[in-house]
């Protein structure tokens, strides 16, 4: 018998382990250990192979998945946002996505929804990524970055470590 631990975040050896990119992500329950999704090296992986798709730098959206889920595809909000990049209900719908627990579908509803804010705030990093978790509304209202304490330091912590406060962008309508 072995026993399955939750460790966050994974040790270095797992991370930089040659197979790394075969370790899948499991969780401890009552009735013993379930597969989570891919390990963070496959998603990472993933976002690198897709985002060109959506005009977007890799590291960006690596960043958002860091900051919405920790690469995780099980994850849900209090709010009840989903996957890896913490679609709610309505944006999934809105950009295609049928199972936000798809760690693709997810991440291809996520970039498309950060390429439109890209193209809605004229390349602004700051205000696409505010757009990202408090809403294009609220950024809307507030007339920029809103005034919420979880906004704010959201965008601040992506900013810090993705180092660019602006980024290329196409203007989508949807």
């Amino acid at each position: 018998l072995w026993r399955a631990e939750a460790v966050d975040p994974l040790p270095a050896w797992v991370e930089d382990a040659p197979f790394a990119d075969m370790v899948l992500m499991i969780a401890a329950s009552a009735r013993g250990a379930i597969l989570i999704g891919p390990g963070r090296q496959a998603v990472e992986r993933l976002i690198e192979r897709l985002a060109p798709q959506y005009a977007l730098d890799p590291a960006l959206v690596k960043q958002i998945v860091a900051a919405e889920s920790a690469f995780r595809t099980d994850a849900r909000s209090p709010k009840n946002a989903q996957g890896l990049m913490q679609l709610i209900p309505a944006t999934a719908a809105r950009f295609g996505v049928t199972n936000p627990w798809d760690a693709e579908q997810n991440l291809r509803g996520g970039m498309a929804y950060l390429s439109w804010l890209l193209g809605h705030f004229r390349g602004d990093v700051r205000l696409a990524l505010a757009g990202y978790n408090a809403g294009e509304g609220a950024v809307a209202r507030h007339g920029g970055l809103p005034p919420y304490t979880e906004t704010r330091n959201y965008v601040a912590g992506i900013i810090s470590r993705y180092g660019k406060t602006e980024h290329p962008y196409t203007v989508i309508a949807r």
